[in-house]
């Protein structure tokens, strides 16, 4: 995705973050049974200030990644409407322009109010406001002003407060004014023009979200609502009071300006008239200035942890590990796939493109690794925006599995390596195939053999079924899949991200560093913690990942195949350690143009639920506090569904010895994944 698509990304995680912060406050105010307005307005004016607030925290707090358990992944913006970014993003920002607007002009029609309004300087008017300010606990007192232009009472200004009375004011008896002054002043004391402006701004910036709209007319109501309670608990008579907000309701309709829609106005009308009017007949008394105080203290201790949680929570999406989809046959009995043309050679000075099969060759005299140079730490947001945008691009060119995709039949020839270095641990090898068809509406399913060895999977009924049951599937069967469907993940916000520029089979390419671990970083070169991802920025294909240092992915977009403006590579060639492990070839694929749910076959339902396929992970097994770091080893395993390791190889070891120390602690251990089997890389220095 480009950049205005993340920009939309990131409005659109925010609304919903906000939103849900709105249904906890929601729920939190029914189970607390909190019918007060006067409790019920601070209660949204916490949701509306940390609405605000989580652009900022979601940057500054640490995140707290949750792992994907079930297969698939879901981006806010498919695809398929990447070209639209540009243009949704201007349809954005002119209505978000146009509701800004329109709150400038409200606001200047404000202005001219009160610069149109005289000063009132009645000694008895002022005591009567000194007196309910006092009440209220107001310090400072707002000015009071009349103004012909005011059709009822009002409250304006953030700062600097202001109430304004009609002409008409001073023929009014002392118990109208009390009662007036007292729902005015309730405005000031709790802040309710700040919130007003507040909730009009977050309107404008967040008009597509549905919270926006409802906080903007909820926060403006209760707050009317509220200075109804404040009004009665000083004493106004229900049935004098109730009368004289009807007089009011009558003059607001007979002058409608836009000042007083912008304003804190006693008595706007529309849809809440009634209700206001009703509840003020069916007032019992005040609640307690302490039991209101303690509601809002425990709603605003309910709410801190939400909008902690609402900020830092990521979710790192799994390896879309087929959802369910046509029958098995249908996949299985899938056209043979054609086959490219061999890639050219590299140029010189350039790693050299892995060809297809014979395997185990020696890389070239300068490695495989691209990152050598000077790496750019990506510190200042437009670095870090302009990275993550391109990984987005790449990502939504490279991931086929999507909310709204388009459905698919893909089908590739596999090479791979065996290694039965680890007794017990033997990773599969041989030649086969893969096959896989997809639908976002009923998902998928996908078969592969490698060897002698088949796996697939079906998902169905809401779960993953299996005619191998609860086997793992070989290592480089999945290595194979996802590198075909899925090399790419989100990357969190909060990770650290360098780039550097580098130059591969005569292309520019942009290569992004990530880590999760935060620690110095060399100037020159990858450190060992870092995940790499190097994207030819002119096409938005990946062209490189890498998992771990000395584990690499190559793709070759030379004669590949396209899909809906999607280029996918004619060749996939995994290198380890100086040598291709694993070749994907014959990259086929086409529209699947009956998409048709499958049910588990009875041999899938006789071995019962299996599991799906995660991503890739980085695993770190560090010595105790106070002990020194051991040379450390690199291990390459998937695993069982008990948490045991399945296959297992070592890809870097400084001697033998260190090499049986660091596996006889990884097959001790037990490695948890829900409904998954993750591919996992571990690096051992203790």
């Amino acid at each position: 995705m480009n950049g205005p698509g993340h920009l939309l990304e990131l409005l659109l995680g925010t609304a919903l973050r906000a939103l849900a912060l709105g249904a906890s406050m929601g729920a939190a105010l029914l189970l607390l049974r909190v019918r007060r307005a006067t409790v019920q307005v601070c209660g949204w004016m916490i949701v509306l200030y940390a609405a605000f607030a989580l652009p900022a925290l979601t940057w500054l707090l640490p995140a707290w990644t949750l792992p994907g358990t079930l297969p698939g992944h879901v981006d806010f913006i498919p695809p398929a409407a990447t070209g639209l970014a540009a243009p949704l993003l201007l349809a954005y920002a002119l209505a978000a322009a146009g509701f800004l607007l329109r709150t400038l002009v409200g606001a200047r029609a404000i202005a001219r109010l009160r610069q149109a309004a005289q000063p009132i300087e009645g000694a008895a008017a002022l005591e009567c406001l000194r007196g309910r300010a006092r009440a209220c606990g107001l310090e400072r007192l707002p000015q009071l002003a009349a103004s012909d232009r005011a059709a009822i009472p009002l409250t304006t200004g953030v700062w600097r407060p202001v109430i304004l009375l009609p002409a008409g004011w001073s023929e009014w008896d002392d118990a109208k004014l009390r009662a007036v002054l007292a729902h005015e002043l309730a405005h000031v004391s709790r802040g309710d023009a700040l919130a007003q402006q507040c909730a009009l701004l977050y309107r404008a910036l967040f008009w597509f979200s549905p919270l926006s709209w409802w906080l903007c007319h909820r926060l403006a109501e209760l707050a009317e609502e509220a200075g109804d309670e404040a009004a009665l608990a000083s004493g106004a008579v229900r049935e004098d009071y109730a009368e004289l907000l009807l007089q009011f309701f009558a003059a607001f309709a007979r002058s409608q300006r836009r000042a007083q829609w912008q304003a804190l106005a006693m008595a706007k009308g529309g849809s809440g008239a009634e209700r206001r009017v009703r509840r003020i007949l069916a007032w019992r008394g005040a609640v307690s200035f302490r039991l209101a105080e303690s509601l809002t203290l425990a709603m605003a201790l309910l709410a801190m942890p939400a909008v902690m949680i609402a900020a830092v929570v990521r979710f790192r999406p799994p390896t879309p590990a087929t959802p369910l989809h046509a029958a098995v046959a249908a996949v299985t009995a899938a056209p043979a796939p054609r086959v490219a043309r061999a890639a050219s050679p590299p140029g010189k000075g350039e790693p050299a493109l892995p060809p297809a099969p014979p395997l185990r060759q020696s890389t070239p005299s300068d490695g495989a690794e691209l990152v050598t140079g000077a790496v750019a730490p990506a510190d200042t947001p437009e670095a870090r925006s302009a990275a993550l945008a391109l990984l987005s691009r790449a990502r939504q060119n490279s991931n086929l599995e999507y909310a709204g995709g388009i459905p698919f039949q893909l089908d590739a020839t596999l090479s791979a390596q065996a290694d039965s270095s680890v007794a017990g641990f033997e990773v599969l090898g041989g030649t086969g195939q893969l096959h896989e068809a997809w639908s976002p509406a009923t998902g998928g399913i996908w078969s592969a053999t490698l060897g002698a060895a088949t796996a697939d999977r079906l998902h169905s009924l809401g779960r993953v079924w299996s005619t191998n049951g609860a086997a793992p599937v070989p290592m480089r069967i999945q290595t194979a899949h996802t590198a075909l469907l899925a090399p790419m993940e989100n990357t969190p916000g909060d990770d650290s991200i360098r780039t550097a520029s580098v130059s591969w089979q005569g292309a520019a390419l942009e290569c992004i560093l990530v880590t999760r671990q935060n620690q110095p970083f060399p100037a020159a070169g990858r450190a060992a913690q870092e995940k790499e991802f190097c994207v030819d920025p002119k096409s938005g294909t990946l062209a490189l990942w890498s998992e771990a240092p000395g584990v690499y992915t190559f793709f070759d977009y030379r004669n590949g195949p396209s899909f809906h403006g999607r280029a996918l590579p004619s060749s996939i060639t995994v290198w380890q350690e100086g040598a291709v492990v694993l070749s994907v070839q014959s990259i086929a694929i086409r529209d699947w143009a009956d998409p048709a749910a499958a049910d588990p076959t009875p041999a899938m339902l006789a071995q019962g639920p299996s599991f799906g396929l995660a991503r890739p992970e980085r695993l770190y097994l560090r010595p105790a506090p106070g002990t020194a770091p051991l040379p450390p080893v690199l291990i390459h395993m998937t695993r069982r569904e008990s948490g045991s390791a399945a296959e297992l190889e070592i890809l870097q070891s400084p001697d033998p010895a260190r090499a049986q120390d660091a596996l006889a602690i990884v097959q001790a251990m037990r490695f948890r994944w829900p409904n998954a089997q993750p591919e996992l890389y571990i690096e051992v220095d203790r």
